[in-house]
């Protein structure tokens, strides 16, 4: 390669500040990422073989539904891959499985068994607008004005089957265990 390193700036008088070079502006994330999508009758293997180019997630499973499924939004719609996400939990809702988009892997889990909360990705209160409303997720939620065990008695009403709901006492907060959605209702 001919590349060469970036030529050093000539030094100015003492004193003279020497401008740079603006940094390289910095690449989308597949957070900010949007795509296009259309199935018509596409057997699920492609739909999910799709998904794993799209986030650069690697699929790790050993369930996922069967058949084939149409996804038609209009033509010129564009989506964020977290609402891609939730298009495609909400269609495989309808044969009882969840995708579970983990920081590297993504898996789909039958929705009508418990998860090992080992598999849910903890993230970050701040993440919690980039994530698709029916992924599931695990988030520490402080707990301000109350009790933690006064809180949990109240909240974990709230939690969806997916939900659960572990209490810090030392921190007064709460490592909740649940869909984006709920979570961001639960707060």
């Amino acid at each position: 390669s001919t590349d060469k390193p970036p030529a050093i700036p000539a030094p100015g008088p003492p004193g003279a500040v020497v401008p740079l070079a603006p940094p390289a502006p910095a690449p989308p994330t597949t957070a900010d990422k949007t795509v296009s999508l259309h199935f018509e009758k596409a057997p699920w293997g492609d739909v999910l073989d799709w998904y794993a180019k799209e986030t650069g997630l690697t699929m790790i499973t050993t369930v996922k539904p069967t058949g084939s499924v149409d996804i038609k939004p209009g033509k010129d719609r564009k989506f964020t891959m977290a609402e891609v996400t939730d298009l495609i939990n909400e269609t495989m809702a309808q044969q009882k499985f969840i995708l579970i988009r983990r920081h590297m892997t993504f898996f789909i889990h039958p929705a009508d068994e418990k998860i090992d909360p080992t598999l849910v990705p903890p993230i970050e209160l701040t993440e919690l607008p980039r994530r698709g409303r029916t992924e599931i997720v695990q988030v520490i939620l402080p707990i301000k004005g109350m009790v933690v065990a006064d809180a949990q008695e109240e909240l974990k009403k709230l939690l969806t089957p997916f939900g659960v709901m572990v209490p810090l006492d030392k921190g007064n907060a709460l490592v909740v265990t649940d869909t984006v959605g709920n979570i961001n209702r639960i707060r």
